[in-house]
């Protein structure tokens, strides 16, 4: 892996377990909009799923060779059994105390979508898919896969239409045997605007 590559994977990747959503928010939206193959947009869900899970798997394994702490690798694991259904992506590890839980949505590209780029039903029916996904995740009871010694949890909705993706997500923290409780939000309203941002000034 390229130094700079590298160096990007790694920053989007520590976002993404313990930083600021919205900070991961942008970093992914961008890294989407800028590499994901042409060929492969809107095809179906499972090609954003793949893309996606190989490019946080090779993160994972560049931040922890990174990592001065000496903890064991990221477990990582993809289309993993939880709670009452299959999680898109599930990461955590022995000895830290944090975890990420992903759903991804795809959202099927329209011949209006080539001609409007992103507008306002693209922005309605992605925040639809994220918001889903997100609900998916509680409903489903996913974090009932987390090992015991996870104490904080990263949950993400990932939403996919074409070039375009929308990003919700919630923190939760608990105690030992303790219940999760939610800390921090990163809701549709946030991610609309970070969307407008990056979209409309890239294609106007």
């Amino acid at each position: 892996m390229k130094p700079e590559i590298k160096s990007r994977s790694v920053s989007l990747f520590r976002e993404m377990a313990s930083g600021k959503m919205s900070s991961f928010a942008a970093q992914f939206g961008i890294l989407v909009w800028q590499t994901m193959p042409i060929q492969f947009l809107g095809n179906r869900e499972c090609v954003y799923q793949a893309y996606v899970c190989a490019y946080f798997t090779a993160a994972a394994e560049a931040s922890a060779s990174l990592d001065r702490r000496n903890l064991t690798r990221w477990d990582v694991r993809v289309e993993e059994y939880g709670g009452i259904g299959r999680m898109d992506l599930i990461l955590q590890r022995m000895g830290d105390n944090t975890g990420v839980i992903h759903e991804h949505k795809w959202e099927p590209i329209k011949p209006q979508d080539k001609k409007e780029g992103y507008s306002a039903s693209q922005r309605k029916r992605l925040t639809k898919k994220a918001e889903e996904a997100l609900m998916q995740l509680e409903t489903r009871q996913y974090r009932a896969s987390m090992e015991d010694h996870v104490m904080k949890l990263h949950e993400y909705g990932l939403a996919f239409l074409g070039p375009y993706c929308a990003v919700v997500g919630r923190s939760l923290e608990r105690k030992p045997g303790g219940a999760w409780v939610i800390t921090v939000t990163y809701d549709s309203i946030e991610d609309e605007k970070r969307r407008k941002k990056l979209y409309t000034s890239q294609t106007s």
